[in-house]
This record gives C-alpha cells, sequence and structure tokens, in this order.
C-alpha cells in the first residue's frame, strides 16, 4: 500500500524482493497441486486463478482493483 500510495519509493531492489517472493508462492503451489493430483490420478480437475499480481509495470505493485490494465482484464 505504502508504495502505491507513493508513501515510500519502489526501488529496483523492492521490486526484485517481491518478484522472488511471487514465485517462490507460484512454486509451492504447484507442488501442492502435484502431491494432491498424485492421490487422484483418475480424477478431471479444473484450476482456477484470479487475475495476478502488478509488479509496478503501471506504476502500482501487487492486487489493485482500482486500475483497468490489459494484463488485469484479459486472462
Amino acid at each position: 500500500r505504502e508504495l502505491n500510495r507513493r508513501e515510500r519509493p519502489c526501488t529496483w531492489e523492492i521490486i526484485q524482493l517481491l518478484w522472488e517472493a511471487y514465485q517462490r508462492g507460484v512454486i509451492e503451489s504447484a507442488h501442492r497441486i502435484w502431491e494432491f493430483y498424485r492421490h487422484y490420478e483418475d480424477a478431471t480437475f479444473v484450476i482456477t486463478a484470479d487475475h495476478g499480481e502488478a509488479f509496478w509495470e503501471h506504476r502500482f505493485m501487487t492486487h489493485i482493483a482500482d486500475r483497468m490494465v490489459p494484463e488485469l482484464l484479459h486472462v
């Protein structure tokens, strides 16, 4: 929030740290899905996701619902 309200400057170091944390979360999610799948191989799975995170592409970070940009509107 502080970054989006411009209360704190956004540096490339902050962006890198947040991106790495996001990537670790994606990898962890993939591992958990695989572990679940291994127990139900004959099942059909439907996996959905939300619109994602912003990493300063449009000068804002993380989830911001009031910004309508193509990356958040088109899945």
